[in-house]
Order: C-alpha cells, then structure tokens, then sequence
C-alpha cells in the first residue's frame, strides 16, 4: 500500500491543484458578493461613527453601528435616535461589543458616560423598510453644573431593493455649520453624498454640485399647490387674513436661531432649522410657502405624524428635486437635501403665486390704519405710576362696556359664494320653542337680529329661493352676555415700551376677548423694546415663554402705527403676542411668543408659535353662513344643419357616400351621426335631447365639427358645414430627352498566352512499383475570340480577389464572475502529471 501511494502521490497533487485552478476563482466572487452598504453618521472631534447594513433572509435588514471615540476633557454620552419616513422605528436583537449601549423605545444610547474608547460596535435588526434616519446626539456632563446635548445631524440611508443590491459602498461627507442657539452648542449638520462603485474611481459630490448631479430639476412631476385661501378657509373670517396663520409672515426673512413655527416668506435665508417641533395634537396641518432660498438648512421642518400633515410650497423659482443618485425617494431644494420632508408633502407655484405677498400687506396696511382709529376702550386701566409694577388692567369693567348682547346676521349664497335674495328663514328660541320671527334674505342675501335676551337660538330655512334646494339644517347660536366682548383696544406710546421694566397685563380671556394694543412709533426711525411682557388670565393662572400647539389663549395683538419708511424694531426683552409692523424690519433679539408680521425678519433668539385668535369684525357680532345648492335643470335642446358641397356638382367622382359629423359639448366631443344625401340629394343632420344647463344653472354651448374627408376641405358656418374639392393642378409638360451619345469602339482582345510544358512526375517511392505515366495530350488551339458588340464597350480584365478573415480567440469566461480562465495552474496540474507518470515507468523497469 505504501508502494502504491508513494508511485501515484505526485499524480495525485498534480489532480488537486488542477481542481484548485477551476474552483478558486469562484471562492473569490463569493466573497466580494458579500461586501455590505456602509455610511459615514459623524466624524469630527468627539470621534468618528459609522453604519453599514445587509438584507437577509427573513424579511429583515441587520445593522451595524461602528463607533470610535476621542478622549474628551469631558466624559460624554452618544446617542442614536432611529425613525423611517417621520415613523419611529423600534429596533430589535441589539448587541454591543465594547462599550455597552442600551436600547430605550427607538434609541440606542451610551449606558454610561465616558471618554475615549477604541471600537464599539452595536448590532441590531429593522423589518424591511426603504430608508433608516438616524438622528445623532451627544450629550457632555462633568465639569458643567447641567448637561449640554449637542446635535450631530441626521444622516438618512436608502436601502437598496435585495434584488438589486450591487458590490460597493456609500459613505457620506459631513460639513458643519455652525448655528446660534440659546444653549450656544448646537450646530447644524448639512450632507452631500459621495458614492463608491467596486470597479469605478471616487468622486465627491458636494451639496453645490448635487443641484446638477444628484436630482434632476422636475418640475413637472411636483404638483402645484393651489392658494392659500383654499386650504386656510378660515382666513377670509380672520382679523389678519393668511398672515395670522403663520409663525413669520414676511417679505424677507434670517433664521440664526432655533425658529419653532411655520413660515410664509418671500426670500428665506435659514441658518438654522424651524416648524412647530411640540406635538400636543392640537395641529393637524402646518403649511410653510418659501417663494425663494437663498440658504436651507436639511433639517428644517418637522417631520409629519400620524395626527399632523405637512404641506411645503415653493416658489417657481425654487430648484426641487424628488430623488437622490440611488433612485430613492428624497426631497432636495437649491441641491440641499431635506431630512423631514416626504415627496408627497412638497408642493411648487405655477403660473400664479400660493400667496400675493403685496396684495396681502396692502390689506394688513389698511387693517392696521382701521385698528389704529379705533378709541380705546372704556374701563381699561393702565397704571404706569409705580415703575417697577406697570399694568394694564382688563377687567369685568372694560367688558361691561361692550354691547350687552351681540347682532347676528346669516348670510345666504350659492356654492360659488354669491348672494341669494328670496330666501326664507325662522328664527327660533330653542329654550322656549317659540318662534321669534320669520324673515326673508335681502338683495346682500342677509337676515339679522338684534337685541336678543340671552339663550339658544336656531335660524332653520323654511323656503329656498327659485331654483334652489332647501337646507333644513339649523343653524344654532348662543346669546350670552358673559362672552359678548369681541376686543379690547388699549393705545399705548413708544416710550412705555422702551422703559426697561415689565408690563403685565392683567384679565385677559382665554378663548374669547380679543385685545388690540395700539403703539404710536411717533415716525421714528428706530424702535427699542426693552419692556418685558407678562400675562395673567381672568382665571387667575399666568403665561411663560413655551412652545405649543394649543393657540386658543392668543388674545393678545401689537399694531405698530404712525410708521415710518424703513422703520426698525428691536426686541429686546422677552416678548408675547402676535407683532404687527408692515413695512418695518423686526430684530428678535430675545424670545418671542407669537406671529411676526413685518417686511423684514431677523431671527436672532428663539421665538414659538403661538397663532393670535381673532375675527374679522371690527363691530362684533353672530355671523352664520347657509349655503344653497342650484337645481340641475332638465330642460333639453335639439341642434340641426346642413351639408353642402363646392365641386362642380361632383365633376370629379369624388364625392363620398356619406359623412360623419361630431357633437362637441362646451369644445368636447359627445356624440357622432353619420348621415347620407336624401332622396332629393341634400346632406341633413338633426342632435335631439340635449341637455341646456349644467348642474350650476349655466348653459351648455353646442357645436358641431366633420370627420376629415379625402379631397376636400371643410368649414363650418354655423350650423352649415361645407365641403370644398382641393382641384388638383395640371401636370406640366415633360422636356424633350436627350440624344444618346455614340459608343466608344471597343478594344483589340489580347493574344491568349501559350500553355507551359507539362513537368516529368517524380520517381515513385518503395515498395510499390510506379504505373508508366501517361503522354500528356495536346492542348487545344484556343477558340477565337467573339467580336464585341455595336454598343457597349467590353473588358476581359480578371481581378482575384483574396479577403482574408482574422478570428479572434475567444477566451472562456467563469460562469458567476464573467472572469478569463486561468490557464497556468492547470498547465502546472498537468507538467506534473506528465513528471510523475515518467518516473513511475521508469521505477518499475
């Protein structure tokens, strides 16, 4: 046995190594097969982090966090916050190798505080989604009395369909920029993509490039976003229109803190991010309009929930895009990429703008002028005698003053807003069930009432005008004297805001009483607020400086007046209520509480959205609304004409059988008829049953058109359509051809050359004897040539011709890889194989 291994043992390496040279390349392809999607979170002074993800198998996605910190003066705490498309993702199997991090709901957090550490990795699974936000924070404790939290960005990874995962990674190139805040250690983290393909060079794309590389420009794919006025139907009852809807309204506005309300601005330049960051599910939309970007920051906005949708509109001028370079779903503006934003929530200007910024101050112009005539109200009390304890005191006084109960006024329309006269409709006392008073609507569509005891009311429609269906519902209202007040006007000087100690206004009304203070600027040029605003309700409680959704306590509202050209106004010390100031430039240099309504906004402290309530009525009263809906008429018409032809009574045989002439309703087509000459040759058509008028009562307009006929052209006159034969032109007259030329005489053929002498054959070889060869014949004489026609010239000339066709090897490629076939390992298999066979021959001789 030994014999036998020690013969063949060099055949057999020689087979192994002739297998390996088939099977290695194969090993090499499952390997690179593997390579997982990895992605840069931070890198900077505390350390450096990174994520890196594989699908597998069971419907999910394993993540992988590498993180590796430098030693800090102070021990910090780094966390990671994970959500997918504004939902919170809850991640599940989570491990640590290193230093421990714990899971808490949709965080994965550093258990305990430290410094340097060389690397930790935290491993974790998702269900399949198609990206993963990650929102990295640092919290620093130690030396500090408080701890600081400082955001490192969000950084978002598109996960690749498993079916179209490719080799290669994605890494992602952090640039910082700083931002004011109150904490003074937030910074704002912006990110461009920089992709890596396994068999490509790197190419770093910035976020100035990513307009021309990263998105397209699509502005045909982003839908418009129609007007504010359709989506704020309120507006049109509000004090303050649109403006009122908005955290900031104005034509420019710099964001250099944290800004947390919605805007509407004509030129943004954000810093910083903004939107209304508390969820107290008191909102159910925010909608910001940013007619232009000059500067974005990614992490503007917040993102959505399942109680608040968001709706984003820009400006035409706005570049959008809806994808990043993988295809994926991602909102870009001006190349930046958004880090809360959906493409379902963004929304772009047309032909006409979402919001007319210079129609909408004009009428905050006016506005402002009306508020500023108005005489302050009887019973307020403003007493500044003792400097350090100014006040202005509302009271139950300033309320008995207004009207001890409110007028009401319904107002009847159609469904386009328009006034209907002739509507009847009772009025009822539901506490006694008795009728108060019938009346009927005026030529302004209205009916009112006035002086009415306190108690339930109810308008009910007993009879529509012609025309209109009947609205039955009842439209009920309550006259109580304790709500009747509608607002309150206090005026106010400059200087009593330019003191430097508070104001607190007492007895203010949680959702009811409006409160309108006047300050006459007196023309000057600068403005300084320095007086602290403090507020206390009727019930006793207080306001502070917070952020919410809850706006049902803005009563308050500022109406700069007396302005002048380019005015400027300094907050200098914490503010509340909604600041009205058109034409002037606002500095928020403290806190703010409540809408800024300037031409220019500059944001240099935290300010909240705190959204001022208060109607339109200068003169308060009930306003309610009845809408009736138009009858659809069934009346009917019919449509007939004619056909006539222009072609020489048919001259030409090309007249058709018959024609086909189509209806159009309003410039559409509903109905075709194919008509035919009669008995007396005529072309008649005749459309019964057509309905006159549209569900809104407008009547239908009618017309018809023919079906392209060969030959002729068609035009309609009225209800006449007639057919013109297209007389086609004579043919011209063809040219006299020209004569032949005479042929050339044709060449003397050359003399055949003579054969050549057959060679003698060779000897034949042994063993076989050789037959005599035979006597070569003859050649025969060569036949004379033939004499070449009268008319075409003949050549004898023989060209050969040899192409010649290289073929190419074509080598063998692996089956998975795509890969040449080595062919040196089998050659040495072989040399082997060949060496081992000649020795063990020569062994057993």
């Amino acid at each position: 046995m030994r014999k036998l291994v020690k013969h063949v043992r060099w055949s057999i390496l020689a087979v192994i190594l002739l297998f390996l040279s088939y099977v290695s390349p194969l090993f090499v392809t499952t390997a690179l097969g593997d390579t997982a999607v990895e992605t840069k979170l931070f890198d900077g002074e505390i350390g450096q982090a990174t994520i890196a993800y594989s699908v597998g198998t069971d419907q999910t996605i394993n993540w992988q966090i590498t993180i590796n910190k430098n030693q800090q003066d102070e021990a910090n705490q780094v966390a990671f916050s994970l959500s997918s498309e504004g939902q919170i993702v809850s991640p599940s199997d989570v491990t640590s190798h290193g230093v421990s991090f714990v899971q808490n709901d949709n965080r994965l957090i550093e258990e305990t505080a430290c410094g340097a550490f060389d690397t930790t990795t935290v491993t974790f699974k998702t269900s399949q989604i198609s990206a993963l936000a990650i929102q990295t924070t640092v919290e620093t404790s130690g030396k500090a009395t408080s701890s600081v939290v400082t955001d490192l960005g969000s950084v978002t990874v598109n996960v690749t369909d498993p079916e179209d995962i490719t080799v290669g990674t994605t890494s992602t190139v952090l640039q910082e920029s700083s931002a004011l805040a109150t904490s003074g250690s937030q910074t704002e983290t912006s990110a461009s993509i920089e992709m890596h393909s396994a068999d490509s060079s790197t190419s770093e794309v910035t976020s100035d490039h990513a307009s021309e590389t990263t998105q397209a420009t699509i502005e045909n794919q982003v839908p418009t976003g129609g007007s504010s006025t359709s989506d704020l139907t309120n507006s049109g009852d509000a004090l303050l229109g649109v403006a009122q809807f908005f955290h900031i309204f104005a034509n420019q506005a710099t964001l250099n803190a944290h800004t947390n309300g919605n805007l509407a601005v004509g030129n943004l330049t954000g810093h910083v991010n903004f939107g209304t960051s508390i969820h107290d599910g008191a909102l159910h939309q925010e909608i910001n309009y940013i007619q232009q970007v000059t500067q974005i920051a990614n992490s503007s906005f917040v993102s959505a929930t399942s109680n608040r949708s968001n709706k984003v509109i820009f400006g035409s001028g706005v570049t959008l895009g809806l994808e990043d370079q993988n295809h994926q779903a991602a909102v870009y503006v001006n190349g930046q990429r958004m880090d809360h934003l959906r493409t379902s929530e963004v929304y772009q200007d047309a032909k006409t703008p979402y919001i007319d910024f210079d129609s909408v101050f004009q009428t905050l112009a006016t506005t402002s002028e009306t508020l500023q005539g108005l005489e302050q109200t009887s019973g307020v009390n403003a007493d500044f005698s003792d400097n350090n304890r100014r006040t202005i005191v509302l009271g139950q006084s300033a309320i008995d003053q207004l009207s001890d109960s409110l007028p009401v006024v319904l107002t009847l329309t159609d469904e386009n807003g328009q006034p209907l006269a002739g509507g009847t409709f009772e009025l009822e006392n539901q506490d006694t069930q008795q009728e108060v008073e019938d009346e009927t609507t005026s030529q302004q569509g209205t009916v009112s009432a006035t002086d009415l005891p306190s108690g339930h009311y109810a308008y009910v429609e007993t009879q529509a005008p012609e025309g209109y269906q009947l609205n039955t519902t009842p439209q009920t209202f309550v006259e109580d004297s304790s709500n009747t007040a509608d607002k309150i006007v206090v005026n106010l000087s400059k200087a009593d805001l330019e003191k430097d100690t508070p104001i607190t206004i007492k007895g203010l009304s949680k959702q009811g009483t409006a409160v309108i203070i006047n300050v006459d600027t007196e023309g000057a040029s600068e403005i300084n607020i320095k007086s602290q605003i403090k507020l206390e309700y009727s019930d006793g409680t207080t306001r502070n400086s917070q952020e919410t959704e809850d706006f049902s306590d803005a009563t308050l509202l500022w109406n700069f007046t007396n302005r002048a050209e380019g005015q400027t106004i300094n907050v200098n010390s914490p503010f509340q209520g909604t600041l009205l100031a058109v034409g002037d430039t606002v500095n928020v240099q403290q806190n703010l509480d409540g809408s800024i309504i300037a031409d220019t906004v500059n944001i240099n402290s935290e300010t909240h959205r705190w959204d001022l309530q208060a109607d339109a009525a200068l003169t308060p009263q009930i306003s309610l609304h009845v809408v009736n809906i138009k009858v659809a008429s069934q009346e009917t018409t019919s449509l007939s004409g004619s056909k006539t032809w222009i072609d020489e009574d048919n001259k030409y045989q090309t007249r058709p059988e018959s024609i086909t002439v189509d209806l159009l309703q309003n410039g559409t087509k509903i109905d075709a008829q194919v008509i035919r000459a009669d008995n007396n040759g005529d072309w008649h058509y005749t459309f019964d049953n057509l309905v006159k008028y549209d569900s809104q009562g407008a009547a239908y307009t009618y017309t018809v058109t023919e079906e392209p006929v060969a030959g002729y052209t068609a035009t309609v006159n009225g209800t006449t359509i007639v057919n013109t034969y297209d007389t086609p032109s004579e043919p011209s007259e063809p040219s006299e051809p020209s004569e032949p030329s005479e042929p050339s005489e044709p060449s003397e053929p050359s003399e055949p050359s003579e054969p050549s002498e057959p060679s003698e054959p060779s000897e034949p070889s042994e063993p076989s004897e050789p037959s005599e060869p035979s006597e070569p014949s003859e050649p025969s004489e060569p036949s004379e040539p033939s004499t070449p026609s009268e008319t075409s010239e003949s050549t004898t000339t023989t060209e050969s011709i040899q192409s010649t066709t290289d073929r190419s090897d074509q080598s063998k490629k692996l089956p998975k890889t795509n890969e040449t076939v080595s062919y040196q390992l089998p050659a040495l298999g072989t040399a082997f194989l060949a060496i081992a066979g000649i020795v063990l021959i020569r062994r057993k001789k």
